[in-house]
């Protein structure tokens, strides 16, 4: 009894040892079985007595269909207890699916679809499969294929040039390739046109990379649908280059909205053109808003770079003042004071005994301090202003015999925080109007910052107004009237590039005499130590 009781547990042992390596073998060749790759070749073709068989990396086809491992999906059967009612699982075949099934499995190919049912459905219960000499052929085409098809594959992977396509073709080996490579740095970074695909952010996440989307608005304003990135890389140099994507669009899309104004001042332009030469008599009117080809700091925006159209002057005066203008150089903005060539443009100060004083602009400068280099003792007080007085200081506007203009300036560097230029011996130029009528001029402009830099321009319309921005996270508007202290921002410049709000402020003389005379005087008081002169 216990002999015959080890026998059969051996048998069982063996039984379950064999059925293990076999359950062994079948994991292993299903896990090998991996999908294809896309199809770089047609079908291997193959003629046996059965009829035409092609393999294509899924499986043997016999005269166009493809063997079905399990076909009891497609048997018919009884719902419920009525055995009237009669209901296919999946859609019903023809003659020529069901004869092909049997074929692959062996069996007998004649008769009618209910006899090839009922052979194969007998066929299934007993587990049938095709038969070992297909299942033969199915292993020597399947090799023969993914040879032909992986060289195809090769070929057509040297063929690619661009990360682009190599990212779309095959995203692991990309990946792979271009960041195990010996050849590539290790903060080598990969941009690419469009959303990451999963294949993509599967692979970099394996090699520890990091795989971000990143949208950017269209450079062209006519278009909606805002542009998609996919950055590969480490963590540092991947922030590095999303921060240099953004840059480089915001550029852009200053470059073609500055295109766009650039077309529109040429229009109005050729208005001012007609109408002076509807009129070629009449006086020179210089007054009025300027676009020009704007002085941009080498070290700034590239060697040589010059943002055309961006930069503008607003020329104003009046009956009793001298020509005043607003200025918009982007890396400077502030006030032009005129000049005419050779005259001294130093304010006109005098002495508290010496009774009531004036500037020679005939308009009242504040009383906040000496303009800098005076003596503390003289201040500027208001006086009373007459027709009598103006008319002791005549003011000459530009005209073809007088062409050129000295002027110098006061503001502040647009690339220094707003903070005021006091390097006044550095802060002059000139400009020359000309023909026609004084509708287009050439300059010269200096600063400390930038040094000497000539610069071209055309009159585009006698507006003198300008923009005033806010920043619409604080929600205050910039006032004119209060002194803010340092730093001073003058025009709220490159404020519309970054999309704030902003209104319309109307340039006059007296303004920017106002702001003259409080340059000095905060300069003065910064340069003293005197707290007074803040505005405190």
């Amino acid at each position: 009894m216990d002999a015959k009781r080890k026998a059969e547990d051996r048998a069982d042992e063996d039984w379950a040892g064999t059925f293990k390596r076999a359950r062994t073998l079948v994991d292993h060749w299903q896990s090998h079985q991996l999908a294809a790759p896309p199809l770089r070749l047609p079908p291997l073709e193959c003629d046996t007595a059965l009829g035409k068989i092609t393999y294509s990396g899924t499986g043997l086809i016999l005269n166009s269909v493809p063997f079905e491992r399990n076909i009891s999906e497609f048997f018919e059967v009884t719902k419920g207890r009525q055995n009237a009612s009669i209901y296919p699982r999946k859609p019903q075949h023809d003659n020529k699916w069901w004869n092909a099934q049997c074929a692959l499995r062996g069996l007998i190919t004649t008769g009618k679809n209910k006899v090839l049912r009922k052979r194969l459905k007998d066929a299934q219960a007993n587990h049938s499969d095709m038969t070992h000499e297909l299942r033969v052929l199915e292993a020597k085409l399947d090799e023969e294929f993914r040879i032909k098809n992986a060289e195809a594959h090769e070929n057509l992977w040297e063929g690619l040039t661009s990360d682009q396509a190599k990212a779309l073709e095959n995203p692991e080996r990309f990946i792979n390739e271009t960041y195990l490579h010996e050849d590539h740095p290790p903060d080598h970074v990969v941009v690419l046109e469009g959303d990451p695909s999963d294949e993509l952010t599967a692979a970099s996440e394996r090699l520890g990379l990091v795989c971000e989307a990143v949208k950017t608005l269209p450079v062209d304003a006519s278009h909606w649908r805002k542009q998609r990135w996919t950055v590969v890389g480490r963590s540092r140099p991947v922030l590095e280059k999303i921060q240099e994507i953004h840059d480089k669009n915001l550029l852009g899309r200053a470059s073609a909205a500055a295109a766009k104004e650039d077309i529109v001042a040429q229009q109005h332009h050729a208005q001012v053109l007609i109408a002076a030469a509807n009129d070629p008599a009449a006086d020179w009117d210089v007054s009025g808003t300027w676009v020009l080809d704007c002085p941009s700091h080498p070290n700034n925006r590239g060697d040589g770079d010059r943002l055309k159209d961006q930069c503008q002057i607003i020329i104003v005066f009046d009956d009793s003042s001298r020509m005043w203008a607003y200025f918009d150089f982007i890396v400077a903005n502030g006030v032009f004071r005129f000049g005419q060539l050779g005259e001294v443009l130093a304010l006109e100060i005098h002495s508290d005994d010496s009774g009531d004083e004036e500037s020679d602009d005939g308009y009242y400068l504040p009383d906040n301090g000496p303009p800098m280099g005076l003596n503390p003792s003289k201040r500027l007080k208001p006086i009373a202003d007459s027709a009598e007085t103006n008319n002791q200081y005549p003011h000459v506007r530009p005209s073809s015999s007088n062409t050129t203009w000295n002027f110098q300036w006061r503001g502040s560097d647009g690339d220094l925080g707003g903070e005021l230029n006091t390097d006044f011996d550095y802060q002059h130029g000139c400009i020359s109007f000309g023909d026609p009528s004084g509708t287009i001029l050439s300059g010269l402009y200096n600063s400390h910052y930038t040094g000497e830099i000539e610069f071209t321009g055309r009159k585009i319309s006698a507006s003198t107004t300008r923009a005033i921005h806010v920043d619409t996270t604080v929600g205050l508007w910039p006032s004119e009237d209060v002194v803010q202290g340092p730093p001073y921002d003058w025009a709220g410049v490159g404020s519309e590039r970054y999309g704030l709000s902003q209104r319309e402020d109307e340039v006059s003389a007296w303004g920017l005499a106002y702001k003259w005379a409080y340059s000095d005087k905060h300069a003065w008081a910064a340069a003293t130590g005197d707290a007074e002169y803040y505005g405190d």
